[in-house]
């Protein structure tokens, strides 16, 4: 797991402890809210580092055209 890797897992997993301690609060549906807003952020942060991998392998492929 790399540095960046490693900084996501650590956010995701305190908003979901977050989520945990705001629904054993009762404020079941700011928790489920703040799981959610969690989970896409992490997804929304992955997908834009696919990309931008393969953009890279595209352009080191065929670096003459």
């Amino acid at each position: 797991m790399n540095r960046r890797d490693k900084a996501v897992h650590d956010i995701l997993y305190s908003a979901l402890e977050e989520a945990a301690a705001m629904k054993e609060k009762g404020a079941t549906q700011i928790a489920l809210f703040a799981m959610h807003a969690a989970l896409r952020a992490y997804d929304a942060g992955y997908n834009n580092a696919c990309q931008v991998l393969r953009g890279r392998r595209r352009k080191k492929r065929r670096p003459g055209a």
